[in-house]
């Protein structure tokens, strides 16, 4: 992956071409998507895109990098080492609630997130996305963690398998939301998002 060229891009265009780019991965998957299709939407040449991305994979993986960033953000905002008993589940249920209102003031983020959930349905496309998914294991392992020593997640379950539960059921409720997400208004997508932490809670809890 290349970290400093598309620095270089100006960001009207690379704001552009992320947008067109993460809805044509959206809509056909990584291997199915057109790179000619992708410039041909910002009227740029295949000279130009090589000048600023190794390859389509490139392009892939700095659209994820950039999209992560508010997310790294909410993370700090947590801030584990520091979090008390009484506060880790209210915490997370703000964050939570932070990022649907994210996703809801920006329709690119929930392209991006679809580009995301496209991919693990293929091998081709998970590979590109493997390192991400990994990532969301030690972070979700790290919660589950810190909420054990502060007594609010449960203990009698192996972490493994807390852990396979969080990720089945946090990838099941995202494809949902992101298929009905234009079809729901912020007071109820605000309402499910709730609603779904509260399952998460009544099953982490001990």
């Amino acid at each position: 992956m290349t970290n400093h060229k598309p620095a270089t891009l100006p960001d009207l265009k690379r704001t552009e071409l992320f947008r067109v780019a993460s809805r044509e991965f959206a809509a056909y998957g990584f291997a199915q998507a057109s790179l000619n299709r992708i410039i041909a939407g910002v009227s740029m040449s295949k000279s130009s895109f090589y000048h600023y991305f190794n390859d389509k994979a490139d392009l892939y993986r700095q659209i994820l990098k950039q999209a992560l960033l508010p997310l790294e953000k909410m993370d700090d905002t947590l801030d584990l080492d520091h979090i008390e008993a009484a506060d880790f589940w209210p915490k997370l249920a703000a964050i939570s609630g932070d990022m649907v209102a994210e996703l809801g003031n920006s329709s690119d983020m929930i392209d991006i997130a679809r580009m995301f959930y496209r991919s693990l349905e293929t091998p081709e496309d998970r590979a590109l996305t493997q390192d991400l998914m990994k990532g969301f294991t030690v972070w979700i392992a790290k919660v589950l963690d810190r909420g054990q020593t502060l007594k609010q997640v449960r203990g009698d379950l192996p972490q493994s398998l807390l852990i396979e539960l969080s990720m089945s059921l946090g990838v099941s409720v995202d494809r949902w939301m992101l298929a009905h997400w234009e079809d729901l208004d912020e007071e109820t997508r605000q309402y499910l998002n709730a609603e779904i932490l509260g399952i998460f809670r009544r099953i982490l809890s001990p």
